[in-house]
């Protein structure tokens, strides 16, 4: 697989395939590149997104962030939200192959797509802003909401990430087999054409929308309050030394 991110069209199914770094780390080079890719996509083709087998997605580039001042981390985190949005608001069913570890907003990326598949490898799925200090912003609080809804403290509240057997079992999290790609496609056969998925797949949108309309200026900002405090900021440096990066901030 070639470094970056490049889209392949197989069958009139494209498929992304995430391999810009080793963990796929989220900051602005993954945001361009993914965006770019997404702009050769027609919206009701079918897209299939992986990572690189031993990673889907780390989440945040943490070392990025730290780099960024304020202005420039907001910024950074609406794009994010707006990648989001773009995956929910396409016509055409949209599926994750989790072959890898998924975490943080790289679980976020997983869940903004219709269906998830995975295989029983060993990583590790779920989210940590709880051992982080933050809050989640108004974007990804609306998603896993309408995944998980009342269960959402499985996920937000726990200390620990989930392995792929536990979390397939939580209100249907994704499907684990031995052959997630060919179940990816046989899924993308059966509902391209369905009209119960294509419009719950629009009120989907109509409903993480309706939440954003209403909520998410002050989540926004609770968010930003909540990443720039003292614990956090303690904490995203601990979490820094322990992957061996020496230039922390104080």
């Amino acid at each position: 697989m070639n470094n970056g991110i490049t889209l392949t069209n197989t069958s009139d199914i494209f498929t992304l395939w995430m391999n810009i770094s080793k963990s796929n780390a989220i900051n602005n080079c993954f945001l361009d590149e993914f965006t770019s890719c997404l702009r050769n996509i027609p919206s009701e083709s079918p897209l299939i997104i992986a990572g690189n087998g031993q990673f889907f997605s780390s989440g945040l580039d943490l070392i990025f962030c730290e780099s960024l001042n304020v202005d420039q981390f907001e910024i950074f985190i609406r794009n994010f939200q707006n990648l989001l949005l773009s995956l929910i608001k396409r016509n055409g069913p949209v599926i994750s192959i989790i072959n890898g570890h998924t975490v943080a907003g790289g679980f976020l990326l997983s869940c903004s797509t219709d269906f998830r598949f995975g295989d029983l490898g060993n990583y590790k799925l779920g989210m940590n802003e709880k051992q982080l200090g933050i809050s989640l912003p108004p974007v990804p609080q609306a998603i896993l909401f309408d995944i998980f809804g009342d269960h959402i403290d499985a996920i937000l509240d726990v200390d620990e990430f989930y392995s792929p057997k536990t979390i397939s079992q939580l209100n249907y999290f994704c499907k684990i087999s031995n052959q997630p790609m060919t179940d990816a496609i046989e899924c993308i056969n059966t509902i391209s054409k369905d009209n119960v998925f294509l419009e719950n797949k629009k009120k989907r949108y109509e409903s993480i929308s309706e939440f954003l309309n209403k909520n998410h200026e002050p989540m926004m900002q609770q968010f930003l309050d909540a990443w720039w405090s003292d614990e956090a900021s303690q904490k995203r440096n601990e979490v820094l030394i322990k992957i061996g990066h020496n230039k922390i901030k104080t």
